[in-house]
């Protein structure tokens, strides 16, 4: 699979997330903090070799979320961006100020300390999931 492109989208839409401090409780439905990218899947592409999972293990990139900000910062530096997002339900807009991002409205959902973010037309013709870990 095309990981590391299909990948930065969606770390982009984590990176919606701002860091609070580590000793600072939150609220496990929040979705403001900061989150590591763990995994992304892909299913009911058009083109079926783009079907998968890819899992990050090293080197992944963190999607810090403000009360209206996002950044993502990845070890890829042309990965990396900001940007001003909305929410209304489970929806998420997005807007990129700087770097790269995925500009657009998205479906995101928390369980626990995983954040999931959606996009049914991701990467030309797939479902996209990309998935982030609370730290």
């Amino acid at each position: 699979m095309k990981t590391l492109l299909r990948i930065l989208p969606l770390i982009l839409l984590v990176i919606l997330a701002t860091s609070c401090k580590k000793d600072e409780p939150s609220a496990s439905g929040s979705l403001l903090g900061t989150w590591k990218f763990t995994s992304q899947s892909l299913s009911g592409c058009t083109d079926p070799g783009n079907n998968g999972t890819d899992v990050c293990t090293t080197g992944c990139g963190t999607l810090t979320i403000t009360a209206t900000t996002w950044t993502f910062a990845d070890p890829i530096p042309s990965n990396s961006g900001n940007g001003t997002y909305t929410t209304s339900g489970n929806s998420i807009t997005i807007t990129v100020t700087s770097g790269s991002g995925p500009a657009g409205t998205y479906t995101y959902a928390i369980a626990g300390s995983v954040l999931t973010l959606s996009d049914t037309n991701y990467g030309g013709g797939c479902t996209g999931h990309l998935n982030f870990t609370r730290i």
